[in-house]
């Protein structure tokens, strides 16, 4: 019978134990390279998320309010010049305007009666963004660029049938 000494077991041990060893580094780096893919998957979602529901929202609010009463460009803020979409309409014989700005790192909605006293603070937050820059615009059409957190630019053009 065929008989193997003490020296090849070692050899047969030893290459047992490296084959082990090579497995659990290649699934040790394999966990590495998941965990960064899926952190970076998780930004872009992220940040996905936050300039698609800003400018749905935007959109949306916008035309919602596209009527004769229009859509205005202001200053809420004197202090801080904090410029804001003004959505103007008539609810039961009183004017009410809808402000949609940025601040303090969110996209804000603030809802007042035309002689209401607010400040920038009491507008209820959306959405965190990184900045909403409201351009000038023609009279029938609304430019906004968005900014991401992570600081990708969006910018929209929204045509308006009101003036």
């Amino acid at each position: 019978m065929f008989r193997l000494d003490s020296s090849a077991r070692k050899i047969d041990t030893v290459m047992v134990m490296l084959l082990y060893f090579l497995f659990a580094i290649t699934a040790f780096i394999l966990i590495l390279v998941g965990i960064k893919e899926y952190k970076h998957t998780t930004e872009v979602m992220n940040d996905n998320y936050e300039v698609r529901t800003a400018t749905s929202y935007l959109t949306e609010k916008i035309r919602q309010h596209d009527t004769g009463y229009g859509i205005s460009t202001v200053t809420i803020d004197e202090e801080n010049e904090i410029e804001a979409i003004a959505l103007t309409e008539v609810i039961d014989s009183g004017t009410y305007t809808t402000y949609i700005y940025y601040y303090d790192g969110y996209l804000r909605e603030l809802f007042v009666s035309s002689d209401a006293v607010y400040t920038a603070e009491s507008g209820q937050p959306i959405v965190e963004i990184g900045n909403l820059s409201i351009n000038d615009s023609t009279t029938n059409s609304v430019s906004l660029t968005l900014t991401s957190t992570k600081g990708t630019k969006t910018t929209m053009f929204l045509s308006t049938k009101s003036s």
